[in-house]
Formats: C-alpha cells, structure tokens, sequence
C-alpha cells in the first residue's frame, strides 16, 4: 500500500473541512489546474470575517504534495507573514514531513526542528516516528507508533493537527494578549 499526499488528497480535506458546520471558521481556496493551491483561513467574529491563517501547497511533478506552508495574518501590517513550513519528501516505503519555522532576524526559514517518518513495514502496518530537534544540534526521537490499516487522509491531517494545533493556540493567546495590552 503506497502512501502519498497527492493533491486530491488536498482537496478532499479542504472540501470536508468547508462543509463542516460545527464551527466559526470559513474557507476560500484558490485551485489551479484542479489543484488547491492557497486555503484562507477566515473566523466569523460578531457576523465580520476576519482573516487568520493561509495555506500555500505545493506540488511535484507527480501531483505530490511537496510543501505546506503557513502563514498567519498581521492585523497592523495587514499581509500575511510566514509561519512554518512543511517539506514532504517521498520514499519507496511512505514518506517524510519536516517542519521549519520562519525566523524574523534571519527573514528565512530555519533549520528543521521536527520531523515525522511514515513508512509501511507490512502491507497493512505503518510505523511512525516523530523527531525533535535537541539544542538546535540534533534530532531526537520522541515517540513512535505503529498504525494498522492507515488511512491516508488520517495521516495526512493527523501530524498538522495534533502538533501545530495547540501551538497555534498558544500562539494566538499570546498574540491576542499583546494586541489587547
């Protein structure tokens, strides 16, 4: 069982996302060639949408997804400004998500500091291996798991989601409370 990111892989999530009703966010992606190629992020806040995050995908030349980048909406700028990025690199046996964060000094994307490797070690068994970069030297393992019967749309979501989830919230916490003092 192969398991890539394609870009209907993409698009599926973008669609069911859209169409959930149990939250106060709103979706617009721009798609070219069938492909999602931008995904705004917007929150209904007292009946006015406000924009909060944007997706940039990129794709290989086999319709793979190769980079997820995300970048959060400055309210004093108003532009987007780059957050992190996720580089997806592809094996015979499944595939690599790298993250990287923005540095502002720097106005470029850092080293790695966290890595996830799916890799199929039966045919219907996953092994996944998340890494953490140690003292900016290193990469460490910090959990692993083995999944049965993977889906890939679980998968691909399930690392974003799990990972970035809750710093997106402390991050926004944080913002909010500098905005608001």
């Amino acid at each position: 069982m192969e398991m890539i990111i394609t870009a209907a892989t993409v698009a599926t999530m973008f669609f069911n996302s859209a169409t959930s009703e149990s939250n106060n966010y709103f979706y617009n992606a721009q798609m070219e060639d069938g492909k999602v190629e931008t995904l705004s992020v917007m929150k209904n806040d007292c009946n006015m949408l406000t924009n909060k995050l944007q997706y940039r995908f990129v794709y290989d030349s086999q319709d793979r997804l190769s980079v997820k980048e995300a970048l959060l909406w400055n309210e004093r700028s108003m532009r987007w400004e780059p957050d992190y990025r996720l580089d997806y690199a592809y094996a015979e046996d499944g595939f690599s998500v790298s993250m990287r964060k923005w540095n502002k000094k720097k106005d470029e994307y850092g080293e790695v500091t966290e890595k996830m490797d799916y890799a199929m070690v039966l045919d219907n068994v996953m092994a996944i291996n998340h890494y953490e970069c140690v003292k900016g030297e290193t990469m460490e393992l910090k959990s692993n798991m083995l999944v049965m019967n993977p889906d890939e749309r679980l998968l691909a979501s399930k690392w974003t989601a799990e990972v970035f989830l809750k710093r997106e919230r402390m991050r926004k916490q944080f913002i909010d409370s500098i905005i608001l003092y």
